[in-house]
């Protein structure tokens, strides 16, 4: 095992090359920071075969850059949350191209189901909130039972996830319940972020919302461009316009330096609502 003591894009890929490293394990975020090194090409990353994503989903662009730069390796994604102490599902590398966006199948000793807000299983496909039952599952939230009695009902977590299982019992992840915008219709911040992910002048893109005098919440977009590139509210409004549904497009667009993230690499959406409230 090698171990760095920060985080340093170029470090990281020389130690790659240097101790011909064969797994990696990283949130998305630091995968999309590592594909912005300058001159990436030029490292040997042959040495990898397995990637292994934690925390979050990998957008489908950044899924397809690593593909290119570590082509020798699998894609491996899990999903849990801190209350679970660890994952609950988990996708292996041999199903990096038939299940390349699934999050896996429940592990060993797991049990993980899709429910509506009844609490009823709902048909593959169709989105519902992610519940699970492992030994691994929190007992509660210290001096916080009502918190607890909410998130644990009759031995299951509600994970507070939409998202959806195949017909085959794979899982995806649609969004985080307390991200959808509801604006006349439900609007799942994730889908606006893969469409920003493409465009050739975006380095990196959060939706959040924001409240509406009319339809109660409208969907906000901060975005971060590529060093040297000029772009307006407008184009990025036009550019979601013609790559999705109209009234899924941002309403409001900030461009930023940074976004604020956990020490995981979690972007905080709350922060960014935060921030710009009063705008």
């Amino acid at each position: 095992m090698v171990l760095m003591k920060s985080f340093d894009a170029e470090l990281l890929l020389k130690t790659i090359e240097k101790e011909k490293t064969k797994a990696m394990g990283n949130p998305p975020t630091v995968y999309k920071m590592l594909l912005q090194t300058p001159d990436l090409e030029k490292y040997d990353l042959s040495s990898i075969n397995q990637l292994v994503s934690r925390s979050e989903s990998i957008e489908d662009e950044t899924r397809n850059q690593l593909k290119k730069f570590f082509s020798r390796a699998g894609i491996n994604e899990n999903y849990g949350i801190t209350e679970c102490t660890g994952a609950l599902t988990a996708r292996t590398a041999e199903h990096t191209e038939t299940k390349s966006f699934s999050v896996g199948n429940p592990l060993p000793n797991t049990r993980v189901r899709i429910v509506d807000e009844k609490g009823n299983d709902v048909p593959p496909g169709t989105v519902g909130e992610t519940i699970g039952m492992s030994p691994s599952v929190m007992q509660g939230y210290y001096n916080d039972p009502e918190k607890a009695a909410e998130a644990i009902r009759d031995g299951w977590l509600y994970t507070g996830d939409l998202d959806w299982v195949d017909e085959d019992g794979f899982f995806y992840i649609e969004e985080r319940k307390n991200h959808m915008i509801i604006s006349g219709e439900n609007i799942y911040p994730k889908e606006i972020e893969e469409v920003l992910y493409k465009h050739p002048k975006i380095v990196e893109a959060a939706i959040f919302r924001l409240k509406d005098e009319l339809f109660g919440q409208k969907v906000c977009a901060s975005v971060i461009l590529k060093p040297g590139a000029e772009l307006s509210a407008e184009e990025v409004v036009s550019y979601c316009k013609e790559n999705m549904a109209g009234f899924k497009k941002p309403k409001e667009v900030f461009f930023k330096d940074a976004l604020p993230k956990s020490p995981v690499g979690k972007i905080l959406r709350a922060q960014l609502k935060k921030q710009h409230a009063a705008v």
